[in-house]
């Protein structure tokens, strides 16, 4: 493998001679061929590095110096290093960007997995360039990846452009050697979280998960934005003293000492009270090497960066697709990190935030923090890359990239736009069970839904055993089913389907539950089928069912991607009932409202070699009290008509999801306003999936046979409400208080009918 480093001031990626570094020998270096990273030996000491030789370009060469690195080193192989030397090998060679990898320490290399079989991580640096902060995380890190490190030398001056294209440049050339079921991981502390976010952003479909520590994409928000010019233009004698006197805003000292004591093992008085000394000892050199790393003029140059970074990610926050964790410390005196990664989270479409309460802006190096740790503990660590369509190999983007950022503070342009029906990353089910707290486990809880199923041959089963597996021959899914009042159905189902099948089945929802997210405009993501909106912003947190459907990866009903998820092979879940089912009226328990002669989902399904699984739901219709419904709301004295002129707006201002062909003015009176219900005593859920139904090509031309099928749907649909509203009558569970009694006594479910 060859990973590319730009000069200063060459197209990213072009090729670069390889530069001896501290403990590497002439001969070593000699024979490095073209583009080329050494490959590290990990030490406690910061940036001790002892490359063994340059990763050769030929895949079988590769493999063997992989194997050959893996073996323990030789104590005498080891070459001493000061932080002087390393500074001047690693931070100041008038080198480019370039690419490492920390082996990790003889504990770690005799216990992990082999590399090639580990997820990759590639993590970046904070703004002294070199990982000063985080080096202590890179033993746990290798130990769960195999690990990329970018060093970034003092005296480059690569711009925010070329570095996110340097990183994009290494993902692709992994791309075309990786299976593409390897996850990639790209992290970042500080700087460092600004680019990945910036990476994500720009090659989509590339990463799978961003991890972020400390971002610094809240730098032009803090005061260091205006106090970091000034002390860039200190003078030279002050400047060199600036580490010292910005030690305590950096961090912790007692708590770095103790991070570096746990990391020792060192037990017993005297051991102990040597590795304190020591750790104590060893931040004079960390602080001098921060100085030679960050000069005065590197400073200068790399406060623009951190500028132009975060407006860049600021107006892309809403295009970037990834899984993205957000860690920040509540004690960081130098960015307000706690605020930062609380706001990311709700601006971002899969984001998640982790709030470290005693942790600064140095956490990495702090006593407790274990980031490895903090992934596993939130589920965001996985080795198996799983999609909700087939797992193909990644597309690494157009030869001729188009450029970065087509205006200043423009949102950041992708190289091959990422449209919302694509094929998305499963959660783990750690994240499952969170989502799951957030959006489903009180249903759970007082519904206790019992799915049904049909086997081969048309009996029905308990559990979902008859449905087809994902993916299993590359067709897509089509569930078809209706819409309970309020939808308080899908979440539950989406959820089983997942954890029993593996399965993500992706909704078509109505445009306005995304447009009222982004702030009710219609007019941006939520309005087109295609790619969001450019900059658009977002809050999760104003819509927690948009959230939830983010989170399961619905997008806007529409034909565009519907052909999308279908031709991508995914399951897809379908209310052809739409918001006039979900919002039903006075009297109208569990009918369905499909628009007349509208088969184009039958059609289009079987274009794409598809299956139909038809499926009912039955009891949440019976556990609300309808107070209001949309024309009783909207014929109330006095507050009536500002109720249905408010509704009439918003949906004037959102897409349609009936549109063109799919038009049904019986079905669509202009106006998205929901009944007023109160809850009840909460009837038992249930769900009966009926037998999948094969599609024949022939049914994309024949509308006679189309219509015809269409009709067999519906009446599958119908059959499965009036097979749970038979079979319900038989649960002796099916009320609350029986059942909830059970439950809180067994701590299971309680039984349900049988089929």
């Amino acid at each position: 493998m060859s990973l590319r480093a730009p000069r200063p001031g060459a197209r990213p990626g072009a090729p670069v001679p390889v530069r001896a570094a501290a403990g590497v020998t002439s001969s070593t270096a000699a024979s490095a061929v073209g583009r080329a990273r050494p490959v590290g030996q990990f030490d406690e000491r910061p940036h001790a590095w002892l490359p063994t030789t340059a990763a050769p370009t030929s895949r079988p060469r590769r493999r063997a110096v992989q194997a050959a690195a893996a073996a323990p080193s030789a104590p005498s192989a080891r070459v001493p290093a000061t932080p002087k030397s390393e500074a001047a090998a690693l931070y100041a060679d008038g080198g480019p960007p370039r690419w490492m990898s920390p082996l990790p320490s003889p504990r770690t290399a005799a216990t992990r997995p082999p590399p090639a079989t580990l997820p990759l991580l590639f993590f970046l640096p904070g703004i002294d360039g070199v990982g000063l902060a985080a080096w202590p995380q890179f033993d746990g890190l290798a130990s769960r990846f195999d690990l990329r490190f970018l060093g970034v030398p003092a005296d480059d001056r690569t711009g925010f452009a070329g570095l996110v294209d340097l990183v994009v440049d290494a993902l692709v050339e992994e791309a075309a050697v990786s299976p593409p079921s390897r996850p990639v991981y790209v992290a970042g502390e500080s700087f460092g979280g600004t680019l990945a976010l910036a990476v994500a952003a720009r090659a989509p479909a590339l990463v799978d998960r961003v991890l972020v520590v400390n971002p610094a994409t809240s730098f032009p928000r803090s005061p260091w934005s205006s106090i970091a010019p000034l002390l860039a233009a200190a003078p030279a004698g002050l400047y060199a003293a600036l580490p010292w006197a910005l030690a305590p805003v950096l961090g912790n000292p007692l708590a770095i000492a103790a991070g570096r004591l746990a990391r020792s093992g060192a037990t017993g008085p005297t051991a102990v009270a040597g590795e304190l000394a020591a750790a104590a000892a060893g931040l004079i050199p960390q602080l001098n090497a921060l100085a030679a790393a960050l000069p005065a003029s590197t400073l200068e140059w790399r406060v623009g960066l951190l500028r132009e970074g975060a407006a860049a990610v600021d107006a892309s926050l809403a295009t970037i697709r990834p899984r993205v964790l957000a860690v920040g410390g509540r004690a960081d005196a130098l960015l307000p990190s706690a605020d930062e990664v609380g706001r990311l989270a709700k601006a971002l479409p899969r984001g998640r935030a982790i709030v470290l309460p005693d942790a600064s802006h140095a956490c990495l190096q702090e006593a407790g923090v274990d980031l490895v740790g903090i992934m596993e503990g939130a589920g965001f660590y996985t080795r198996h890359r799983a999609l909700s369509g087939a797992v193909r190999a990644r597309g690494v983007g157009p030869a001729a990239r188009p450029p970065l950022l087509l205006a200043p503070a423009a949102a950041i342009a992708p190289l091959t736009p990422f449209h919302p029906a694509d094929p998305i990353e499963l959660p783990t089910l750690s994240e499952l069970d969170l989502a799951a707290g957030r959006a489903t486990r009180f249903i759970r809880a007082t519904a206790s839904p019992v799915f049904y199923s049909s086997a081969p041959g048309g009996l029905m089963v308990r559990g979902l055993a008859g449905l087809p597996p994902p993916s299993a021959d590359g067709r897509p899914t089509l569930y078809v089913g209706n819409h309970t009042t309020l939808a308080l159905d899908m979440g539950v189902m989406v959820e089983e389907l997942l954890r029993e099948k593996g399965m993500l089945v992706r909704g078509l929802a109505h445009p306005i539950i995304f447009s009222q997210a982004a702030g009710g405009g219609g007019g941006g993501a939520a309005a087109g089928e295609g790619s969001p909106n450019p900059g658009g912003r977002r809050d999760r947190g104003s819509n927690g069912f948009e959230a939830f459907m983010t989170e399961y990866g619905a997008v806007p009903v529409g034909g565009r991607n519907f052909h999308r998820l279908l031709a991508t092979g995914q399951a897809v879940l379908l209310y052809p009932g739409g918001a006039r089912e979900a919002y039903k009226k006075r009297g109208e328990a569990y009918r369905l409202f499909w628009p007349e002669g509208r088969d184009e989902f039958v059609r289009m399904a079987a274009k794409h070699g598809g299956r139909i699984v038809p499926f009912g739901c039955v009891g949440p219709e019976d556990s609300l009290t309808l107070v209001a419904d949309a024309d009783e709301l909207a014929a109330l004295p006095v507050i009536g008509p500002a109720i249905d002129a408010r509704a009439r707006a918003a949906a004037a201002r959102t897409r349609p999801a009936r549109a063109g062909v799919t038009a049904d003015p019986a079905l669509d009176d202009g106006r998205f306003l929901a009944p007023l219900v109160l809850p009840g005593a909460p009837d038992r859920m249930y769900f009966a999936f009926r037998a999948p139904i094969e599609l024949e090509a022939g049914l994309v031309k024949d509308r006679q046979a189309a219509a015809a099928m269409y009709g067999h749907v519906k009446a599958e649909v119908e059959a499965a409400i009036a097979w749970l509203q038979a079979g319900r009558e038989r649960d002796a569970f099916r009320r609350p208080g029986a059942r909830l009694a059970r439950e809180a006594v067994t701590g299971g479910q309680a039984p349900s009918f049988e089929p």
